[in-house]
């Protein structure tokens, strides 16, 4: 029962339907052309900063990413892995369940992180849809990073906008956020055009706030290669963390593949790479303000 989960992940990956695995559709922006995924690989390993974007309830793409790192790791690398949607404050639980599990001596996955992060409450998708990535660094002994702000601290930022900074991070957070990219159309459409001016700017400064600390994050792994998990306005390369690493590490120095559902408008999926995957079922986000 040990790899259960982790090898059900892995045949889920090798019984791929032909046809998709035949069509896998990678979109090379600066070359205007499809690529192959063992391209895409060889591009990815010469990157020191790698950026995922996804979408978080979409278990392929957590399917994926999780697929991308493992094959980072072949020839030994062994890349951090930074997740955007575990809070900072639960970076602890990874020491406490590697250490209990040290112990045994004996190999282990990821069955029972979730109680040790709380997982149920925490807002984000079912941890059977993010669970890849926790088994394989469990397994294959990877680090992985919570980099996003806790709930606590959204609040602070919510009430005080950036004097809501945590005090551990401000210094280094304030000189990035002196100009921001402009994300205010963005945002109004996220949020289903139904928020108050005063509301989006708030939620502009929180958005802001967070990919400059991910970008921190990424700054401070040296010379490994670090990859970050996030949802795909994190990853555009003008507005999300990729603009805020450049202040930090300089240009060139990262790619951003961003991970799109069939039918999905990529206009504004500013990325060095675009990965077309299945659709997701879902109730439109914004249909109940349609119809009311």
């Amino acid at each position: 029962m040990r790899y259960f989960f982790y090898n059900l992940f892995i045949l889920y990956l090798i019984i791929l339907p032909a046809a998709q695995a035949s069509d896998v559709k990678i979109w090379a922006v600066a070359d205007q052309k499809f690529i192959s995924e063992k391209k895409l690989i060889t591009k990815l390993r010469l990157s020191k900063n790698i950026l995922l974007g996804i979408s978080p309830d979409n278990p392929d793409h957590h399917a994926r990413a999780t697929k991308i790192i493992e094959k980072l790791t072949k020839g030994g690398r062994e890349p951090v892995i930074l997740l955007s949607y575990v809070e900072r404050n639960k970076q602890n639980a990874f020491a406490i369940f590697i250490q209990r599990h040290k112990k045994t001596g004996k190999d282990y996955d990821a069955t029972g992180l979730d109680m040790l992060l709380g997982w149920s409450n925490n807002g984000q998708s079912e941890w059977s849809v993010v669970r890849p990535v926790f088994d394989m660094a469990m397994i294959k002994n990877l680090s992985l990073k919570a980099v996003n702000f806790s709930r606590y601290e959204i609040g602070e930022l919510y009430g005080q906008g950036l004097d809501g900074l945590p005090d551990d991070v401000k210094p280094a957070l304030l000189p990035l956020l002196k100009t921001t990219p402009q994300i205010e159309q963005e945002t109004h459409k996220a949020n289903c055009e139904t928020l108050p001016p005063e509301v989006v700017e708030k939620f502009i400064t929180i958005r802001h706030a967070r990919n400059s600390l991910f970008a921190l994050a990424m700054s401070e792994t040296r010379d490994k290669t670090t990859v970050l998990i996030a949802p795909h306005a994190h990853v555009n390369i003008d507005t999300g963390v990729p603009h805020f690493l450049n202040k930090l590490t300089g240009p060139g120095k990262s790619i951003s593949l961003s991970f799109v559902e069939t039918g999905q408008d990529v206009r504004d999926r500013q990325a060095d790479y675009i990965w077309y995957t299945g659709e997701e079922s879902r109730p439109r986000p914004c249909q109940h303000h349609l119809i009311n």
